[in-house]
């Protein structure tokens, strides 16, 4: 089943994270926070799983984008 998300108002996010061990955790609590922040709790788990490969998984500085539309019904896999 889908997982409808609340109409939020729209918000970007970027995190520049350098080759490091602490790494995952930093790039773990910044999305922690910014999906409370926009009342977004039932992506926490998703993301921070997300985060946590990536960093995992490079050898130098990795980034990502967090990007809200505003748009109310934005659907994320389950």
């Amino acid at each position: 089943m889908p997982l409808v998300t609340p109409a939020v108002a729209p918000f970007e996010y970027s995190l520049h994270i350098p080759h490091d061990p602490r790494a995952v955790r930093v790039a773990r609590a910044s999305l922690r926070t910014a999906l409370t922040a926009h009342e977004l709790p039932e992506l926490i788990d998703r993301a921070e799983l997300l985060a946590s490969d990536l960093a995992n998984s490079r050898s130098s500085l990795f980034s990502w984008r967090l990007r809200g539309a505003g748009s109310p019904g934005v659907q994320a896999a389950t």
